[in-house]
């Protein structure tokens, strides 16, 4: 053990004090924020277990002072809205405190201090917003107690409900379970009629208590951004058996064993599967999206699947991959760690910009493809046949190491800009869109354009 030096005491004891005051700042912060939660509010009604719905009051000797209400600076920092940001209509509108009233959802935590979770705004007889954070729809834990207030306390008129005996017009229903079908028809979430067809819809908002799920007959969409789904959950989902034609699970956050062998359509953009224990995907799916995907492993089989794309993975850990031989489409752009043989041979649109191919033993493409892209693919080698695909890219890629390349001289568009390499005799006499900027065409034995081609 090192002996401690003078130097060295002073600078344990400067650290002492930096986390002393560090934490004493800290401190006073949260005092700060728990003080500015209760000033300028009002209870309204209470809902029990720490939730009630305040007044917001005008703060109108500071405002006369700083040119702000406290609380409603609160309100827009906590909430993520505008209400309290200087140059806003509301810090004049709230002083008219007869025509126009702000109210606020707060839940109390165990330090005192007032959380906000709705932000509701009222101009006469029109109740003009009702807002949840970043001015999104209402945090479904909070949707029924702020219906309540809005029935019980502003006499609001729900979508579907005649406006009378004064009763107020409301906008943002949306925000608070009110949503439209796919005919455009606002239905309640609580109420659904029999055989309701929804668009898109989230996943939490489905698993709320009170959804009525059972008169659900198809979805569009459903959405798992940034929801944490165990294998279990995801059972029990399915299980329902409501017919949704895609789940997008963008930034879903995936644990356990999971199945998706009866999905048709599912988007799994930016997520981590480190800790899926065994993943199955449906053989005969139309769309699979894997886009920014961390930890595939094992085996996939895509043999079925109709359009796929895996562009920005790392596949170095997948033992093996099987593709469909004449799917429609296959994105693999900037996809790492491919190795192995890969069978294009009969695959219409094929996307393999910026993927790294020097691990892969044998490649073949579809000659007769619609669109074919290895724009900054690394490592092509050996003889390359697109002799009938109309759509071709390499741009940026390096030939050396091709033996023989052989071009559609029909091809609607051929793309070779700043290509290294190319070298051989090569017929372009009915190309009608031909870019060569910036190839070195000294090893080019011989050229053919077309004369009446649109651009070279």
């Amino acid at each position: 053990m090192d002996k401690l030096t003078p130097d060295g005491i002073v600078n344990i004891y400067n650290k002492v004090q930096e986390r002393i005051a560090a934490e004493k700042r800290k401190k006073q912060s949260e005092q700060e924020q728990i003080e500015q939660s209760k000033i300028g509010v009002e209870r309204i009604q209470d809902f029990g277990n720490g939730l009630a719905m305040y007044r917001l009051l005008p703060d109108t000797e500071w405002y006369n002072e700083h040119g702000e209400h406290r609380n409603l600076v609160y309100e827009s920092n906590q909430m993520g809205i505008c209400i309290g940001r200087k140059g806003q209509q509301y810090s004049q509108k709230i002083l008219d405190g007869d025509n126009n009233q702000y109210y606020t959802l707060r839940s109390t935590q165990k330090n005192g201090q007032l959380i906000p979770h709705c932000t509701i705004e009222v101009n006469g007889d029109t109740i003009t917003q009702v807002k949840g954070r970043a001015n999104g729809v209402v945090n479904v834990n909070y949707i029924k107690p702020v219906r309540k207030f809005l029935k019980e306390h502003l006499n609001c008129a729900f979508p579907g409900e005649p406006n009378t005996d004064g009763k107020r017009k409301l906008y943002d229903y949306q925000n608070i379970g009110f949503i439209q079908d796919v005919h455009g028809k606002t239905v309640d979430l609580f109420k659904l009629p029999e055989n309701t067809e929804l668009g898109t819809i989230s996943y939490d908002t489905l698993k709320t208590t009170g959804v009525d799920i059972k008169n659900i007959k198809s979805i569009d969409t459903v959405e798992f951004h940034n929801q944490k789904i165990s294998g279990r959950d995801w059972q029990q989902f399915m299980q329902r058996g409501i017919n949704i034609k895609q789940y997008d699970l963008n930034s879903a956050i995936l644990s356990g064993d999971f199945n998706f062998s009866n999905v048709k359509d599912l988007d799994l953009s930016d997520v981590n599967l480190r800790d899926v224990d065994s993943i199955k995907f449906n053989q005969n799916c139309d769309h699979v999206r894997l886009r920014n995907v961390k930890g595939l492993r094992g085996n996939l089989d895509f043999s079925n699947v109709n359009e796929l794309t895996l562009s920005d993975v790392n596949l170095r850990d997948v033992d093996s991959i099987k593709f469909k031989q004449k799917a429609e489409k296959i994105d693999l752009s900037y996809a790492q760690g491919l190795h192995c043989k890969l069978d294009f041979g009969n695959v219409k649109d094929l996307k393999l910009s910026g993927a790294d191919l020097r691990k892969v033993t044998d490649i073949k493409f579809n000659p007769n493809a619609e669109r074919i892209d290895l724009s900054d693919a690394q490592g092509l080698r050996g003889e390359l046949d697109f002799r009938k695909v109309k759509d071709l890219w390499l741009s940026k890629v390096n030939l050396s190491n091709v033996t023989g390349i052989t071009f559609n001289p029909e091809a609607k568009q051929i793309d070779l800009r700043k290509a290294q390499g190319l070298q051989g005799d090569f017929d372009f006499s009915k190309v009608k869109d031909l870019d060569l900027f910036g190839v070195n065409l000294s090893n080019v034995t011989g050229i053919t354009f077309n004369p009446e081609a649109k651009q070279i």
